[in-house]
């Protein structure tokens, strides 16, 4: 939940990555509604009211639904930012987001709740209540849902990721050996015809203060903007930025992949005990969870996950990796 609350804050007052904020905020609520089992810690299975297990265990499902979303839509905002260069600044797609982040859990928690309580799915686990019984109504819950839509957020981030590496390649023979930096742009965006637009767009990238990729990483302009090529300015000072936008948007690749990788491999823990009580008892059989199960898990490690790839202080990431100051 710290670790949660850091990036949300960090996010929030250099104001980038507000899915990954939202993300994070979500992240610290659910951990927040779990540690409100401590009022009953001496003997929680037992000691627990009804009314409290229901609002605690729909109002983590809620908390969890926003975080699988808004991973889902910020896997998809870079994928159609690098992958299909549209503009990532457009107001039609952030409000896509917004309202679908508001509406999708909504809805799917509504359907948890009137199907828990019609078949009285929910009951108290080891630490918290949670749905427990009939196994199949838990496939309704995050253990199905999140599991569901890690596939495409994996797809979207895989897919922006080796577009990058890619062009990344390109974009390091091409300085490397001296070629002129027009050349070189063209290689690492690889121009693409918008099929609205018969003009070249082009993956820029923006360097600020704080020598970061603001907001999404990257984005996306016509010719008539700046640009980091070299033909208005000194050959060495458009090298040293090309550099400079080279290991910028290296890092950034990585942060999508582990960011990927990790929340995959999260959600499958989260998940796994749910199909593993399905194969062992069926879909009308009931959990059986006496200590710490990977739901557990995935909760203690998802924040700490969130902090080390987009909340660690940018002092701290220059301890554990080299920057390369030459290519040649």
């Amino acid at each position: 939940m710290v670790c949660a609350i850091c990036t949300a804050i960090k996010l929030y007052v250099t104001g980038k990555n507000y899915l990954i904020a939202i993300l994070a905020v979500a992240m610290a609520v659910g951990e927040f509604i779990i540690l409100l089992s401590i009022i009953w810690i001496s003997d929680f299975k037992h000691g627990v009211p009804k009314t409290f297990c229901y609002v605690q265990a729909l109002a983590f499902q809620y908390a969890v639904y926003v975080q699988i979303v808004t991973a889902l839509c910020f896997a998809f905002h870079i994928y159609q930012l690098l992958v299909h260069f549209k503009q990532g600044t457009s107001q039609k797609l952030q409000q896509f987001y917004m309202i679908f982040i508001a509406i999708i859990p909504v809805v799917v928690v509504i359907i948890a709740t009137v199907v828990t309580i019609k078949v009285d799915a929910i009951g108290p686990l080891a630490i918290n209540c949670d749905i427990k019984r009939p196994v199949w109504a838990r496939l309704i819950g995050y253990s199905g849902f999140n599991l569901l839509l890690t596939f495409p957020g994996v797809y979207f981030s895989g897919r922006a990721a080796f577009q990058v590496f890619r062009h990344l390649d390109q974009f390091k023979s091409k300085i490397s050996n001296g070629t002129d930096s027009n050349d070189s742009t063209r290689a690492m965006t690889g121009n693409r015809n918008n099929t609205n637009d018969t003009s070249p767009h082009e993956i820029q990238i923006h360097v600020d203060s704080n020598h970061e990729i603001t907001n999404s990483e990257a984005t996306t302009t016509s010719g008539t903007r700046t640009t980091i090529t070299a033909h208005r300015r000194p050959r060495s000072q458009s090298r040293a930025n090309q550099i400079k936008a080279y290991n910028m948007t290296k890092a950034a690749a990585i942060r999508m992949v582990l960011f990927a990788c990790g929340f995959a491999l999260i959600n499958v823990l989260a998940s796994f005990q749910t199909v593993s009580m399905i194969l062992k008892e069926g879909l009308f059989g009931e959990v059986h969870n006496e200590g710490i199960g990977g739901n557990d898990l995935a909760g203690a490690f998802m924040g700490s996950m969130l902090f080390l790839v987009f909340g660690l202080p940018r002092n701290m990431k220059r301890c554990f990796s080299r920057e390369n100051s030459d290519l040649s």
